[in-house]
């Protein structure tokens, strides 16, 4: 039996900046003020069959998403990016949508992570 990933490792996370709640808002609140920005890139990318640009996109959301502890919205990411390096441009919409989808069930958990005090 697989488990379903989580959407947001906040252990991982948390091991990521060493446990510093302070660091860990600045980054939350610093992906938050790029998010819309990449998302409409992205979005014009995929509306207009940019294969390029749908590629560099999966790769910096993975990597971003990594960082963050999100598995599933990185997994999406990755997706995205792998079907951008096949030319699958019939596919990139529903993964794009897919994205998005991850993403906004990471935001209320990153946030609220974010938000917690130190312990």
């Amino acid at each position: 039996m697989t488990m379903t990933p989580l959407v947001l490792d906040a252990a991982e996370l948390l091991a990521r900046v060493e446990n510093d709640r302070e660091l860990l808002r600045e980054l939350v609140a610093i992906f938050k003020k790029q998010l819309p920005g990449q998302i409409d890139s992205l979005r014009n990318n995929v509306e207009n069959g940019e294969i390029p640009g749908i590629v560099v996109a999966g790769h910096t959301f993975k990597g971003m998403l990594s960082n963050l502890g999100a598995p599933r919205a990185a997994a999406a990411a990755a997706r995205l990016e792998e079907l951008g390096k096949k030319g699958a441009t019939d596919k990139v919409g529903p993964a794009f949508i897919e994205l998005q989808n991850e993403i906004s069930l990471l935001m209320p958990e990153l946030e609220s992570c974010a938000a917690q005090v130190n312990t």
